[in-house]
């Protein structure tokens, strides 16, 4: 993705204030010194901005000036959203009941190439166990990804028998679907749920080899996910995250930076989400869920109340190498999908650093 300079920012700044007191001033005229291939994400962090703060006629004209000249749809979503919201920019609700969004998004073309690099890099990444094998998913929607994993060391003939999976999910329908495709999978295996977020557990009762973090722990800021890895450490081998890099954990509410990559990020998922053959309704709904719920959270909360932190990728590095401590390294750290815009990382630190 890209970052916008010192001198880039400390502009858009002063000319955000500019546009933020002289509301009679157009767009166009605020922005004629912003480089033409910055003014799209120019405009949507303006244009968001005045949203965040209920200035609707305003907020619409920037983004409507920016849907003009982007190149995918960020700004014209949010205009959609505001307008089927009663001409509000809030977070949407967020309903699981549904699966077919779910299914929809993880079955695009950029997601699936993601999620199979990340389970081929570790299982390439991973030792070989010479005791029956656990695994804890965080996060674990439909269970896919842990399933995928266990079959790929199976395979590998890294593993051979399989003890436990404790599964951990905040939703109640994708935790009973995970339930059902592990234990299908697996039906020896010894299968526990929670219906949970990994800052809510207490201690685990038991140690498990690997723990499997698929986009599912960027929802705390860095000093709050440094807790609960620093407790989960203490219980596992391995830890395998695949995350989304973006700069949306230190940067400020309403702050050039964090507009910025909001704008890439998921202006070009949203790209990505239109781009394939759906009825409507899937799609709209998927990009709810999934995009516009984390993108107006980032654009009207405040740091410590917003829903998301997804980080760069020197920030995870710090992060999980003072969280998990001396006695784990990082073995393996690799991108898994990328493209101008959007990245999508995978880690894999070893408590055995000379596996």
């Amino acid at each position: 993705m890209f970052l916008l300079s010192e001198d880039a920012v400390e502009r858009w700044r002063a000319l955000g204030r500019k546009a933020s007191t002289n509301t009679s001033a157009s767009p166009a005229t605020v922005a004629k010194d912003i480089e033409e291939d910055l003014r799209a994400p120019f405009y949507y962090y303006v244009g968001a901005m005045l949203g965040a703060k209920g200035r609707m006629v305003p907020a619409r004209k920037w983004l409507g000036e920016g849907q003009r000249v982007e190149q995918f749809p960020a700004c014209a979503y949010m205009i959609d959203l505001i307008g089927r919201q009663g001409d509000s920019m809030k977070i949407p609700e967020v309903t699981f009941g549904d699966p077919k969004p779910w299914e929809y998004f993880s079955g695009l073309p950029e997601i699936r190439i993601a999620r199979a690099n990340f389970l081929n890099r570790s299982v390439l990444s991973l030792p070989n166990f010479d005791r029956p094998f656990s695994l804890i998913d965080i996060g674990c929607g439909n269970g896919d990804m842990g399933v995928r994993l266990i079959r790929g060391l199976l395979d590998e003939r890294k593993i051979t028998e399989l003890r436990a999976v404790m599964l951990l999910d905040p939703s109640k329908r994708m935790l009973e679907q995970a339930r059902k495709n592990v234990s299908a999978a697996f039906p020896a295996a010894k299968v526990r749920c929670l219906e949970t977020k990994l800052e809510d557990i207490g201690p685990l009762d038991d140690d498990y080899d690997v723990a499997l973090a698929s986009l599912s722990v960027h929802h705390m800021p860095a000093e709050k996910k440094k807790v609960y890895l620093e407790k989960l450490g203490g219980s596992i081998d391995h830890f395998l995250m695949l995350e989304l890099e973006a700069n949306h954990d230190y940067p400020d509410l309403h702050s050039p930076e964090l507009a910025f990559s909001a704008y890439q990020v998921f202006g070009r998922a949203l790209q990505f989400v239109f781009s394939q053959d759906a009825p409507a309704d899937v799609q709209r709904h998927c990009a709810d869920i999934f995009l516009m719920t984390e993108a107006i959270s980032i654009l009207s909360q405040p740091r410590g109340e917003r829903t998301e932190y997804h980080m760069l990728r020197p920030q995870w590095r710090a992060l999980l190498d003072e969280a998990l401590g001396s006695e784990f390294c990082c073995v393996c750290d690799s991108t898994c999908y990328a493209d101008p815009y959007v990245e999508q990382i995978m880690m894999h630190y070893s408590r055995d650093a000379g596996h």
